[in-house]
Order: structure tokens, then C-alpha cells, then sequence
């Protein structure tokens, strides 16, 4: 990963992506991802959501973000918000950054979906990521039961890894479901529809 001193904002018509603002943004992640089906799909989201899980994940980021800072801007993950009129509508994230690897992660409020939002925010940090950070592998796990996620990440030219094992997750209630793996590679990006 090519080093970076702060998440930068990126432009994309009628929204942004952008670094989280702890200053103004733990009321609009309370609302927007306090629901049971971003809960369900997302291992480190607990339901209810609350104002307090908020302010711990805003000094989770902050410490990140120390970390880049300290580290010659090299990022352990980069997390942008969506930002749609001036509301963290979202969040769109590379997470387990090895390298020029990093895990691809995303939730979007479901006041927003049905926009076309999500699809243009993950083509924006891909470009982002290969242009700018230098990362030559992007990879992302999905419940094979969560169609829309999986159609997110098709539209976007990621391709299923048939030869992976097959991964499970465990749920927060302690069942177990199956998931996929995604991967992008920019010397696949000409074979994509985007």
C-alpha cells in the first residue's frame, strides 16, 4: 500500500465518500445502521445500535487513524462514510489491509437503498484503491443468502472465487451461515461491465 497521511473525500455526483467526522456524524450512524438486517450482515454491528457503540466506533477510528499517522501513513483499514446530503448515510471500507491486500466491507442505511448509491460508492474506492494506494488484490466475503450485497459486488466486476473454501460465518445468535468470496484484480478490470 502506497502511503497516505489521511482518508481523502471523493466525489460522486450527489453524494461523498469522506473520513467519519466524530464532531457531527454519531447521530446519523446511530440512525442509519441501527437495523436488524445491516445487524445480520455485518459481524461487528450489534443490534440495537447505540449512541454509546457510536462514540466507541468513532475512537476505534481515531485510533486508526493515529496508527496511519505514526506508521508513515500505512493504514491497518480505511473507512469512508457515505455522505449524502451532509448525513453518514453508509460506510464503504477496506479492512485486514495486508500489503497491497485489503478485505472490501459496506453497509448502506436502508432509507437509502434502491439509489444506485452503494454500486458507485464501491467503484469509486476501487478506482481509489488501485490508482491512488497501489493495491493490486481486493477481495470481499458475503452471505450467500444476501443477494443484493452479492449483486453489488457483480455489478462492480468482482468475480466469485470458485476455488476458495467454502467460509461460514457465525451468526450473533450462534447459527452458522454460509458465505462466499469475491475477489477484484485491476489486471481483470477490462473484462468487467462497468
Amino acid at each position: 500500500m502506497n502511503p497516505l497521511r489521511t482518508i481523502p473525500t471523493l466525489h460522486c455526483g450527489d453524494f461523498t465518500l469522506r473520513a467519519v467526522d466524530p464532531t457531527k456524524d454519531i447521530d446519523s450512524l446511530t440512525k442509519n445502521i441501527n437495523d436488524s438486517h445491516i445487524a445480520d450482515r455485518v459481524t461487528n454491528v450489534p443490534n440495537p445500535y447505540t449512541v454509546q457503540d457510536a462514540q466507541y466506533w468513532m475512537v476505534h477510528l481515531d485510533g486508526v487513524a493515529r496508527h496511519a499517522a505514526g506508521n508513515n501513513g500505512i493504514w491497518l483499514r480505511m473507512d469512508f462514510a457515505i455522505d449524502v446530503a451532509g448525513e453518514y448515510a453508509g460506510s464503504v471500507a477496506f479492512i485486514e489491509i495486508k500489503g497491497n491486500s485489503a478485505q472490501l466491507s459496506y453497509w448502506l442505511g436502508s432509507r437509502f437503498h434502491g439509489k444506485g448509491i452503494m454500486p458507485r460508492a464501491v467503484e469509486r474506492v476501487l478506482d481509489f484503491a488501485f490508482d491512488e494506494c497501489g493495491f493490486d488484490h481486493i477481495w470481499a466475503e458475503v452471505a450467500t443468502d444476501n443477494v443484493a450485497s452479492r449483486r453489488v459486488l457483480q455489478k462492480c466486476g468482482f468475480f466469485l472465487q470458485v476455488d476458495a473454501h467454502p467460509s461460514k460465518w457465525k451468526r450473533k445468535d450462534g447459527t452458522i451461515r454460509d458465505a462466499e468470496t469475491y475477489v477484484y484484480q485491476p489486471d481483470l478490470r477490462s473484462l468487467t461491465t462497468r
